[in-house]
């Protein structure tokens, strides 16, 4: 199915970008969130002219998130979790997190979405964590240890 994205999506596209996504997402995700909105002709080519606008405002974004992947590409961080006896976190860490801790840290406004790693962390210890924008990554390196 065609939609216009209306709104960057990450690994989908861009603002006031023509994609082609399964039915099933566009009409379970893309539309009840207000992603997106459906390719019909005369829309595409309303959008033309606010398509170029956003296109220059992603120029500038992406000017800034390479800034903050310079930044933080090879940082480590430490971050503190409860813990039980054996060393397994009460309580997982997510990507979510992840992404406010290193903004708490360091400023930079990582989407969590943009964190390569599916499952929650469950117990301490150090992790490679790769994040990735378009072209750029960087690679953090996130201790988890037992809270105080």
């Amino acid at each position: 199915m065609k939609v216009i994205l209306l709104q960057d999506v990450p690994k989908v596209g861009r603002k006031f970008e023509v994609v082609d996504v399964a039915n099933g997402y566009a009409q379970n995700h893309l539309f009840p969130e207000r992603l997106a909105e459906i390719a019909s002709l005369e829309r595409v080519k309303q959008l033309e002219a606010k398509r170029a606008e956003a296109e220059a405002q992603h120029q500038q974004a992406y000017e800034k998130i390479k800034q903050v992947f310079a930044q933080i590409n090879g940082s480590s961080f430490i971050m503190q979790a409860k813990t039980n006896e054996q060393g397994h976190l009460f309580q997982g860490i997510k990507s979510d997190d992840i992404a406010a801790y290193i903004k708490e840290k360091t400023g930079a406004d990582i989407h969590p979405d943009e964190i390569d790693r599916q499952e929650p962390i469950k117990e301490i210890g150090s992790f490679e964590l790769t994040i990735e924008h378009d072209d750029l990554t960087a690679k953090v390196t996130l201790a988890v240890e037992a809270e105080v």
